[in-house]
């Protein structure tokens, strides 16, 4: 889901009520434990203490860091890559939910999405997106 700030900022520049759409070149995915509202609130990430922090998964300045296939029919994905997060140093709770942020501080993600299926992350376990797992739309 598109938090209504970045609808709000797409829709604005779309329709000439803005120059362009303030957009950030650098792309972050991050793991809650919780269901984010429509603004992006109630993400809630497990605590950096953890071992956990965001991912990097696309720089525009830097190819090496992309890590999503170009977009095609209106969707992105991993497809050629595998998504890597790291190792739990203790354990993070049942994450139910991704968000992508526009850095790797950010509190708001600027769109989120629930997973498949719940996963619970204990001590030393590494979490990933296998390759051709993670697929986001505009809707």
């Amino acid at each position: 889901m598109i938090t209504q700030n970045t609808a709000n900022s797409i829709l604005n520049a779309f329709f000439g009520r803005s120059q362009y759409a303030s957009l950030a070149s650098t792309c972050y995915i991050g793991l809650s434990t919780t269901t984010p509202d429509a603004s992006g609130n109630n993400f809630t990430e497990p605590a950096s203490e953890t071992g956990y922090s965001k991912v990097l998964i696309g720089n525009y300045n830097q190819s090496n860091t992309m890590l999503m296939d170009a977009a095609s029919e209106g969707t992105i994905s991993n497809s050629s890559n595998i998504i890597f997060f790291p190792e739990a140093t203790s354990t993070w709770g049942t994450i139910t939910h991704f968000g992508i942020f526009t850095s790797k501080t950010a509190t708001t993600p600027v769109m989120w999405g629930a997973l498949s299926t719940s996963i619970s992350v204990p001590s030393g376990y590494i979490p990933i997106f296998r390759a051709g797992a993670l697929n986001v739309s505009l809707q």
